[in-house]
């Protein structure tokens, strides 16, 4: 009997690490809001996602002595996995450099779930990620 037990807990652990125990939460507008931030050389970004639907970018640098300050709308695409932007300012030229002035587009973001953190990819060859706080 005891070797049985030993079987099936060793079968379930298998299982576990195989297919994952933890799976990812299933994804939400209450599930992706939050406040994400990334650091740039040049400076540093916080996006909160609200649940309302609206944005807030911050981005300060230390040559600046006030917070440059965007809002506007979100959208979460559940297949895409992706957070949708509307009227976002882009503040990196992809070259690690401040972009001046920002570009203001509507910007597609893929959202990263792995070992219960939220991250949210700005620049997949730079492995540049907005952090869930």
């Amino acid at each position: 009997m005891q070797v049985t037990i030993q079987i099936v807990t060793g079968l379930l652990i298998l299982l576990c690490v195989t297919d994952g125990c933890i799976k990812a939460k299933p994804l939400t507008v209450s599930v992706v809001s939050g406040v994400y931030v990334v650091k740039y050389s040049h400076g540093t970004e916080t996006l909160e996602l609200r649940n309302d639907g609206i944005f807030t970018q911050r981005y300060i640098c230390p040559a600046q002595e006030q917070p440059i300050v965007n809002q506007g709308k979100w959208a979460l695409d559940v297949v895409s996995e992706e957070v949708d932007l509307f009227d976002a300012l882009i503040f990196d030229t992809g070259k690690n450099e401040p972009r001046n002035p920002p570009l203001k587009t509507r910007w597609l973001l893929k959202i990263i779930q792995g070992s219960g953190h939220i991250r949210i990819s700005i620049d997949p060859d730079r492995a540049l990620l907005f952090e869930k706080q």
